[in-house]
């Protein structure tokens, strides 16, 4: 497995120098033992990467940038995954996953027979989700970091139309269905939707 990626914000870019400080700052000096000298890959979250040096570790970790160039990592498919809410932990293997794999946003969706109910926990869980994605975004050496939606969707009714409603994508359309299949517990229905030429989503309900 090679080098994680580091993610910086440009504010913290000056006169071709970056300094990262909190969790990245401990990673590269008791992790990876890294030393002055030796060269690390940034990214700005924008699709654009930087090859640094390493120039001090006294103030957090200074990078000198030698060079930058855009990402090749980066999927030209922009992909949306729409999830419905899994039991136990499940949601953080498939967002660790789907991270790996170039989805761009994953949007968690709470169907109308779902077990899983969210109620007062959601916010620390789009959080730990949010920095699980990160996390998979740095070790897999994304462009970008995924985005995970800012709430989770609430899907009721017997028609899936009633999901296009709530607009979580602008222009966001469907591209077909499957009708329901009836399975031992509840139901089991997918959707294709489409916003643009090249926003593709699925739906798992």
């Amino acid at each position: 497995m090679g080098m994680p990626k580091f993610f910086f914000d440009k504010i913290d870019m000056t006169q071709g120098q970056i300094c990262l400080h909190g969790e990245d700052e401990k990673h590269i000096k008791t992790v990876l033992r890294a030393k002055e000298g030796e060269e690390l890959t940034l990214c700005d979250g924008e699709g654009m990467d930087y090859q640094c040096r390493i120039s001090s570790l006294t103030d957090g970790v200074q990078l000198e940038i030698l060079s930058k160039a855009p990402c090749e990592t980066e999927p030209k498919t922009k992909i949306t995954l729409y999830q419905g809410l899994p039991k136990a932990d499940k949601m953080e293997l498939i967002i660790q996953k789907c991270v790996e794999l170039g989805v761009e946003r994953i949007v968690a969706v709470s169907t109308e027979r779902a077990i899983v109910k969210l109620d007062k926990k959601e916010g620390k869980k789009l959080e730990r989700w949010q920095k699980i994605a990160e996390a998979a975004a740095k070790q897999s050496g994304r462009g970008k970091i995924p985005e995970i939606g800012g709430q989770v969707l609430k899907f009721k009714g017997s028609s899936l139309k009633d999901l296009i409603s709530l607009k979580p994508i602008r222009g966001l359309k469907i591209l077909n269905t499957w009708m329901p299949l009836q399975r031992q517990k509840g139901w089991m229905a997918r959707l294709s939707l489409m916003s643009g030429k090249k926003r593709w989503g699925c739906a798992n309900l």
